[in-house]
């Protein structure tokens, strides 16, 4: 049926806004069946104290097809008081980008290019992150890109070069894209 919901999945109510910095892809180096970590900053862009819960959404390729985007995490941030931050960080396991295939009757790691989106609820996303996951094409599946949102650079190596492509907001649900290649030491590090 073609209706629209009175309250989205995951929507809640506040006496403030928030605003989300685009997520970047850190390294899971040290933590046990992390396979991906994102993460992320949300800021009390309001005049009043309040938490909010910040959700990630996972969309996966369609050749998994499976229905898109799944709820995989969310985490509630502390009371925060107005111009205060917190950082998000998002750890997904191998289970969190796998399904379960009726004809094989088991858990199967999907590969391909998926999109994780982060916001407030599923009808406000904020930004959303391309990666890969296993073999993927070149056209455009092996881009970890950072779409909308506040600016960041996200990089692709390629035989020791990095090209990356920025993408910055002018306005609020509009993207512009700006490609640099550099050498990929210049692009690649881990904060």
């Amino acid at each position: 049926p073609a209706f629209k919901a009175a309250f989205p999945f995951g929507h809640g109510l506040t006496y403030t806004t928030f605003e989300h910095e685009a997520p970047v892809n850190k390294t899971c180096a040290g933590v046990e069946g992390c396979q991906y970590r994102l993460r992320t900053s949300v800021r009390n862009a309001g005049e009043v104290a309040a938490p909010t819960v910040v959700q990630l959404y996972l969309e996966f390729p369609p050749q998994a097809g499976q229905p898109a985007p799944l709820l995989k995490a969310f985490k509630r941030t502390c009371a925060m008081a107005p111009g205060v931050s917190e950082e998000i960080t998002f750890d997904l396991s191998t289970r969190d980008l796998s399904y379960w295939d009726v004809g094989q009757d088991d858990w199967v790691q999907a590969t391909g290019s998926f999109v994780a989106h982060i916001g407030e609820s599923s009808a406000d996303i904020r930004h959303s992150f391309k990666f890969c996951n296993g073999p993927c094409t070149k056209e455009g599946s092996n881009l970890g890109v950072v779409i909308g949102g506040l600016g960041a650079v996200s990089a692709l190596v390629v035989g020791g070069v990095a090209a990356a492509l920025k993408f910055r907001s002018k306005k609020p649900g509009y993207t512009s894209i700006e490609e640099v290649t550099q050498p990929a030491s210049a692009l690649l590090h881990d904060a």
